[in-house]
């Protein structure tokens, strides 16, 4: 009898494959659906939340990857939580843009600063598992 694979989901992989995805997207509709009837300033801040997407979208993509690194467990799992935090930071970063910007919800921008700040934090964050990394894979 043949032993059936498991698969194991990697949702932070999963999800930065997501972001990146969501941020092409974003980033056509505005520049073919929104640059005509948009502002300069609106425009702006639209591409401003895609590219953070993107750049944050293969950040995530790689600390998805890096988890499966020959690390011990208790890093693995560090960096899975510097990953969400950085998810959460640029769904509230760009989000709360897209939000206020493109679909008129004016209070959303309120989200945006919350999303930097967190940005920044899961930045601390990865430079501190960067400073503390320990390679095996005992936990």
């Amino acid at each position: 009898m043949e032993k059936q694979k498991q698969y194991c989901v990697n949702w932070v992989l999963f999800l930065g494959a997501l972001f990146g995805l969501s941020a092409v997207g974003m980033g056509a509709y505005a520049d073919h659906g929104l640059s005509a009837t948009f502002d300069s300033g609106d425009f702006y801040a639209v591409m401003t939340a895609v590219r953070y997407q993107q750049y944050y979208a293969l950040l995530i993509v790689a600390l998805g990857l890096a988890s499966w690194a020959p690390i011990s467990v208790k890093m693995s799992r560090r960096i899975m939580l510097t990953a969400a935090c950085f998810l959460l930071g640029t769904l509230f970063f760009s989000g709360g843009i897209y939000l206020s910007r493109v679909w008129g919800v004016p209070r959303a921008a309120l989200l945006t600063p919350y999303g930097g700040v967190l940005l920044m934090v899961s930045w601390a964050m990865l430079a501190w598992n960067a400073v503390t990394l320990k390679f095996s894979r005992s936990s």
